[in-house]
């Protein structure tokens, strides 16, 4: 009889724990992907793959490529400023003839479960034979859809970096 007991206790335990620990599991993540909280990048995949998408954006700033620019900047900042292909040009981005892009900081925020939001502080650098000739503080916002794999770009203040990360 002891026996049939413990065996009784040792399924409901079991079974106690099977739906537990899903939902416990389920709850953690949930609160994670609903966070505004925002936080330094730390990952390097995340920082490089971040930096390419502005150094690619920089390029077609310097090579003047308005149809791939479009395509990068965020819609709602085109619907902001009014950008179209024939305008976007013309846009007020900061520009540094024939820069490269050198990322210095990184942010990130979870918008929901397939975006993130990057917060990035970099500069734009022309590099001389032996010493930088010139340079210019840039910000950006990058967004990243992992689930579509697709990002895009919009001029950012700044305002992040001299706060201290502690809000967006």
């Amino acid at each position: 009889m002891n026996e049939e007991k413990t065996k009784k206790f040792l399924t409901f335990f079991l079974a106690l724990l099977a739906i537990a620990i899903p939902l416990i599991s389920y709850l953690v993540n949930s609160s994670k992907k609903e966070s505004n909280e925002v936080l330094i990048v730390t990952d390097y995949n995340d920082f490089y793959t971040v930096s390419s998408c502005i150094s690619r954006f920089n390029d077609y700033l310097n090579n003047s490529d308005s149809e791939s620019l479009l395509l990068m900047i965020s819609n709602q900042y085109k619907k902001d400023k009014k950008i179209t292909k024939e305008n976007v040009l013309n846009v007020e981005f900061t520009r540094l003839a024939d820069s490269e892009f050198e990322p210095k900081k990184m942010y990130y925020q979870i918008q929901n479960k397939n975006v993130t939001k990057f917060y990035v502080y970099g500069f734009l650098v022309v590099d001389g034979f032996d010493r930088v000739e010139e340079k210019k503080s840039v910000y950006y916002v990058v967004y990243i859809d992992s689930n579509n794999g697709v990002f895009s770009i919009e001029p950012y203040d700044g305002s992040i970096f001299m706060d201290g990360g502690s809000n967006g």
